[in-house]
């Protein structure tokens, strides 16, 4: 069905004069006028959202001082409908098959990929956004200003922009750059060592950390290196061979230095030596065998007992914040020396989309906007001040006691999840240095990204989006030749499959149909680069 414009009556229609003026920043008596105004008429917007929780965070957001709260400041009502993560995409798509009478006004957190923003966007379940935006988000509107990058991003094939985002600051180099290596400290000194250059210098320091009592505890049970999933292995690594040379968003394709063509990473003779170095860490026992098998429990008790020399990570659990240093980007065979991981700070398109069963889409993005500013980004990260954060005399903040009891890691965030919802969630907003208190913002992972910086990709492209023709061909293109990528490179790396069956490797992925999904991509791709050039939108 297509979206219709609705008429609003006079009180709706004064609570978004209110809402909006709020969110803009209206000086402190004209605000008061107006939340006077609109206090009498609280109830008369109630927006129904759908929103999936993290296992961090309590599953009554009705009850969460966030919400209530905003509520309070925004005069808008939300009735929250939650399922778990997990079960969201699916529970999202079932509420979308019935007829609209059935749907929320907002999908909030659903996990909305760009194929299903293009899809529901096509079919009219979604508003497009793009002009609400530019007269209803006035914070997210100057971000995309100061961002092009990002508009072009969360822009869809037709032109229109069908949900909000999650944005990762531009400034904040340790949330995007994410996962890095990170090294005992104390080891390294036992053996005299500084934090590895190349990839050589990083085994010959792993074959130390095992052929030495690292931890004097007489038995060779020392951990050289640790990942908790081999994707994180390869996305430290792959830089070292110049792949993923368009950053973290694009890990199958980047771009060939010396074609400048589009270039597959996992059919590349680069990735071919990538996958024998990962292969000799593992058969000579320095890359720990249950990475296969490990949830982030496991993961996290094995480091905090002390008996990991190096791991890949977000950054050391808080109690071993000083324990463990990151190390740089790694050289490799060819001198290359790149860190492929780093995000785009569009980080997710999907975060918050607005229905066609809305009657309010101006209030309900004006909602949401406020959670781009300033005032709003610590409302949503921190809570309420002097109940659930403090300022600190230097200009930092701090959660009170309530909020940050001992602990640190999933404890840590389930603290947070009975205050707030972002621990482990998709939401719209931007994710800031001097309000998150992720991993990331640790001063080590700071100091780490700043390691780093020298060796970030020219350019990092967004996840790119593809038409409605292009959509059916690219989930079947990339559910068998992704699955294959991944299954071939673990069997690869334990061996369990030699690499001299590389060619045969690259003939079934031809099969698979790779010339049809690189097709696919040149397209998408030649649609962002004529946005970059300033072409028209198709």
């Amino acid at each position: 069905m297509e979206p219709k414009t609705r008429r609003i009556g006079w009180a709706a229609a004064a609570v978004l004069f209110a809402a909006a003026c709020w969110a803009i920043g209206m000086t402190a008596a004209r605000k008061g006028a107006e939340t006077e105004r609109a206090s009498s008429i609280e109830q008369s917007i109630t927006i129904k959202a759908f929103a999936g929780y993290s296992p961090a965070v309590a599953s009554d957001w009705s009850r969460l001082p966030l919400w209530r709260q905003y509520g309070k400041l925004s005069g808008i009502r939300v009735e929250w409908q939650t399922v778990p993560a997990s079960e969201v995409a699916d529970r999202r798509n079932l509420l979308l098959s019935r007829s609209p009478e059935a749907w929320p006004d907002v999908l909030y957190g659903t996990q909305l990929s760009p194929l299903e923003l293009v899809g529901y966007g096509a079919s009219g379940a979604l508003l497009p956004l793009e002009r609400l935006i530019d007269s209803w988000a006035p914070h997210l509107h100057a971000l995309l200003n100061r961002y092009p990058d990002v508009r072009r991003g969360m822009t869809m094939p037709d032109g229109h922009i069908y949900s909000l985002p999650m944005l990762y600051d531009p400034e904040f180099g340790s949330i995007l750059t994410g996962r890095k290596l990170w090294l005992n400290r104390s080891w390294l000194e036992k053996l005299g060592e500084k934090p590895p250059e190349t990839t050589e210098e990083l085994y010959r320091l792993l074959k130390r950390f095992v052929a030495n009592d690292m931890n004097g505890n007489y038995k060779h049970d020392e951990i050289a290196l640790l990942v908790q999933d081999i994707d994180a292995l390869e996305l430290v690594l792959k830089g070292a061979w110049g792949l993923g040379n368009r950053g973290a968003e694009h890990p199958y394709v980047d771009v060939h230095p010396k074609t400048e063509g589009l270039r597959f990473i996992p059919a590349s003779s680069e990735y071919n030596e990538l996958l024998q170095f990962m292969h000799r860490l593992y058969a000579e026992g320095l890359l720990d065998n249950r990475l296969f098998a490990m949830n982030e429990n496991e993961f996290l008790r094995l480091i905090r007992e002390g008996n990991v020399g190096a791991f890949v990570g977000n950054g050391p659990p808080a109690s071993l914040e000083g324990e463990y240093v990151a190390g740089p980007a790694l050289a490799g065979p060819r001198g290359d020396r790149l860190f492929a991981g780093v995000s785009h700070p569009l980080h997710r398109a999907g975060a918050f989309a607005i229905t066609a069963a809305n009657r309010y889409p101006e209030a309900t993005i004006a909602w949401a906007d406020h959670f781009y500013s300033e005032e709003g980004n610590r409302l949503f990260f921190l809570g309420v001040e002097n109940e659930t954060y403090r300022s600190m005399p230097d200009g930092t903040f701090a959660y009170t006691e309530a909020v940050a009891e001992k602990g640190d890691g999933a404890a840590a965030e389930r603290m947070i999840g009975r205050f707030l919802v972002w621990p482990r969630a998709e939401y719209p907003g931007i994710v800031t240095k001097s309000t998150f208190k992720g991993a990331e913002a640790s001063v080590p992972a700071q100091e780490g990204a700043k390691r780093l910086k020298s060796s970030l990709p020219a350019e990092v492209w967004p996840g790119f989006a593809y038409t409605s023709d292009e959509n059916d061909l690219m989930i079947a293109y990339s559910a068998d030749i992704q699955g294959y990528v991944a299954e071939m490179r673990d069997r690869f790396v334990t061996g369990e499959v030699p690499l001299d069956a590389w060619d045969d490797y690259l003939v079934s992925l031809r099969r698979k149909g790779l010339p049809g999904y690189m097709a696919i991509y040149a397209s998408a791709y030649n649609r962002f680069a004529m946005r970059d050039a300033g072409g028209e939108r198709p």
